[in-house]
């Protein structure tokens, strides 16, 4: 994914207030990505599921970055 559908995602996430969304990435089948956005909360929540790791955002640009990050170390 680029940068660009990477934000178009969570954009599209971030229009469904009152419902909780999860989007899955899965370009490595053992490294699944997912990013939730918690209306709640208002923040983009990122998971690393396998790992284990879970990443709060505030806005779209950080959000974005550390997706980016995430897929570049999946290969």
């Amino acid at each position: 994914m680029n940068n660009v559908q990477i934000k178009q995602v969570l954009e599209t996430l971030g229009t469904y207030l009152d419902t909780e969304i999860t989007y899955t990435i899965c370009t490595n089948p053992d490294q699944p990505l997912s990013i939730t956005y918690l209306s709640n909360n208002r923040c983009y929540q990122i998971a690393r599921d396998k790992q284990g790791i879970v990443e709060h955002f505030s806005d779209i640009e950080t959000a974005s970055t550390a997706i980016k990050s995430a897929l570049s170390q999946a290969y």
